[in-house]
């Protein structure tokens, strides 16, 4: 039975009505290419396919894709009585319900990923440096941070009236100047700064357990966390300490800005300190674990300059000369014993 091709192509009202002049003609050759094809062979011809493809991709927008099969043709009787006419109706109005449904679901998507964005926005930022690393980076008011191993801050990803960040380890602050009160909070303590660069280290779990604030250049108000607690304005180059959980203010520490900010720089510096005090520092730095045989040697004081020590071996071997100790390589690190 021979096939009787379609010479008149596609009824105009077939095809969408947001269709380019390009894609409309890219679908007539389609059309043609398919009329040309003989019912019951082995498939579309090499051409059809290709064409199908390339009007397929220029129609990738989520619509409805119009029929691949041509609409038989309308007999004149079928064209008195408008039955065309009542065919391309009910396809223009499917065409329409699924653009308000795409459109509904647009919205959707819309409302989902801003509320999404809204809490993320809401999230604190949290910046930490391992051990053995060092981070520095720029806060959302220009202000500089370098981080020392083993630290944290956390801070708002944009500041209100008042720009607050939580210490937890070491760092240096180079603030950039604002209106705005820049607040440094640790575990016992608070600092207050404008326009200025200080060093601020606070680790809970240290002997000592106090915060240490050292200021460079400019002025801070440094005092205990709690509301209305005493503060005390500090000038360059003094150093004051928040001590322990009882948050008591000392006098002027007799600690340089040097020895401070020696981590920096990558020095190590301690004056008529307790061993047990530089050894979770040297951890810190090196990522490795120290140990001392037996605890009484960690009261020990030692003053020690290094500059830009490689290793933690390097460091334990001066420690051990300068206390006339011996040292051991452990798994994790080292041991200092007699």
């Amino acid at each position: 039975m021979n096939h009787q091709r379609q010479q008149d192509g596609p009824d105009p009202d077939f095809f969408p009505e947001d269709l380019s002049s390009e894609e409309e003609e890219r679908l007539r050759e389609v059309w043609a290419l398919a009329a040309d094809a003989e019912p019951g062979g082995e498939g579309t011809s090499v051409d059809t396919e290709q064409a199908l493809s390339q009007f397929q991709e220029t129609l990738d927008t989520g619509e409805e894709a119009p029929s691949s099969s041509p609409p038989h043709k309308e007999s004149e009787q079928s064209r008195e009585h408008g039955s065309s006419g009542r065919a391309s109706r009910p396809r223009k109005e499917k065409r329409s319900r699924w653009r308000a449904t795409r459109w509904a679901a647009a919205a959707l998507v819309l409302i989902a990923a801003g509320a999404v964005l809204a809490y993320w926005w809401q999230q604190p930022v949290v910046r930490a440096a391992s051990q053995g690393e060092q981070l520095s980076f720029t806060l959302p008011d220009g202000s500089k941070v370098q981080l020392n191993s083993g630290s944290a801050l956390r801070y708002d990803r944009s500041f209100g009236d008042a720009r607050v960040l939580f210490l937890k380890g070491e760092a240096f602050f180079e603030v950039d100047s604002d209106e705005r009160p820049f607040l440094v909070r640790t575990h016992n303590a608070k600092v207050r700064a404008l326009g200025t660069a200080f060093n601020v280290q606070a680790r809970p779990d240290a002997p000592s357990a106090g915060t240490q604030v050292t200021l460079v250049e400019g002025t801070v108000e440094v005092g205990s966390r709690e509301a209305g607690a005493k503060t005390v304005q500090m000038r360059p180059g003094e150093t004051r300490r928040v001590q322990g959980r009882e948050a008591r203010l000392s006098e002027p520490l007799a600690v340089t800005v040097k020895e401070a900010t020696a981590w920096r720089r990558g020095d190590l510096i301690v004056k008529n300190r307790p061993l047990e005090s530089l050894l979770p520092e040297v951890e810190r730095r090196f990522a490795v674990e120290l140990a001392v045989r037996p605890d009484s040697l960690r009261q020990q004081r030692i003053s020690l300059a290094l500059r830009q020590p490689s290793s933690a071996e390097a460091v334990v071997r001066d420690v051990a000369l300068v206390l006339g100790l011996q040292y051991r390589e452990t798994a994790g690190g080292f041991t200092l014993h007699e």
